[in-house]
C-alpha cells in the first residue's frame, strides 16, 4: 500500500513538473497605426453654438501602440491580457455630409484574449489567431474648454498575426486587430404579430482596425 502511494505520488510529481516545464509567459511591446470607423447616432443633434446638425461620429486614423502579457496553457493555447491605444480625433459628421473636428481623443482597449498558436514549439515562426473581450475607453482632456469624462463600452476583438523567435527570449510579433465596440441601440420601428407589437432596435458600433509590430519576449523553455 505504501509503495503504491509513493509510486502514485512520484507519477503526479513528474506530471506536474513536466506540465510546468512546458508552460511559459510572453510579454510584447508593439506600435503601428489604426483607423477607427464611426457610427450613426440614430438621431440628429443640433449644435447650439453654430446651428450645425450632426447625425454621426467618427474618430479617424492615428498612431497605435500597446502591450500584452500572455500565459501558455499548453503548446498551442494561450491566455493574454492586452492594452492597446490609438491617438485620434473626435469628429462630428454633419447631416449635409461635411465633418467638423472637435477635439483630440484617445481610443483605448483593455481586453482578455484567448489565443491559438499554430504549428508547434519546434518552429521558429508561428501564426496565431485569437478572440478578445473587454472594454473600449474613449478619453479626452476637454471639449471647448470644459472637462470631459471618459466613456467605457463593451467590445470584442478578432486578432491574428505571426510570432517569430529570433534568439533566446527575443522575438518579433506582427499583429492585426479588428475591434467592434457596442455603443447603443435605437428603435427603428415596431414589428407586430400574434396580437402584440415589439420594438425593432438597431445596434450601433464603433469599429477599429489596427496593425502593429514589435518585440516579443518569451520567458521559459525556448524552442530548439
Amino acid at each position: 500500500m505504501l509503495r503504491g502511494l509513493m509510486l502514485v505520488s512520484a507519477l503526479v510529481a513528474l506530471t506536474v513538473a513536466s506540465a510546468q516545464a512546458q508552460r511559459r509567459f510572453e510579454v510584447s511591446l508593439s506600435a503601428g497605426g489604426a483607423t477607427s470607423g464611426g457610427y450613426d447616432l440614430g438621431f440628429v443633434v443640433t449644435d447650439p453654438t453654430t446651428g450645425d446638425r450632426y447625425d454621426g461620429i467618427s474618430f479617424g486614423s492615428g498612431v497605435a501602440y500597446g502591450t500584452t502579457i500572455g500565459y501558455y496553457l499548453n503548446e498551442a493555447y494561450e491566455v493574454e491580457l492586452g492594452f492597446h491605444r490609438q491617438e485620434s480625433d473626435f469628429v462630428g459628421r454633419r447631416v449635409d455630409g461635411g465633418e467638423d473636428e472637435f477635439m483630440p481623443v484617445t481610443v483605448s482597449h483593455i481586453q482578455a484574449y484567448f489565443i491559438y498558436n499554430f504549428s508547434d514549439d519546434s518552429h521558429k515562426v508561428r501564426p496565431f489567431v485569437g478572440l478578445g473581450l473587454g472594454a473600449t475607453i474613449f478619453g479626452s482632456d476637454d471639449f471647448r474648454g470644459s472637462e470631459v469624462e471618459s466613456e467605457s463600452y463593451f467590445s470584442g476583438t478578432l486578432t491574428g498575426g505571426i510570432k517569430a523567435q529570433l534568439r533566446g527570449a527575443l522575438g518579433l510579433r506582427v499583429q492585426a486587430r479588428f475591434t467592434p465596440t457596442y455603443i447603443a441601440s435605437t428603435t427603428e420601428g415596431y414589428w407586430c404579430g400574434w396580437g402584440a407589437c415589439w420594438p425593432v432596435e438597431e445596434a450601433h458600433y464603433a469599429t477599429q482596425f489596427g496593425l502593429t509590430a514589435g518585440v516579443n519576449l518569451r520567458f521559459g523553455p525556448a524552442p530548439e
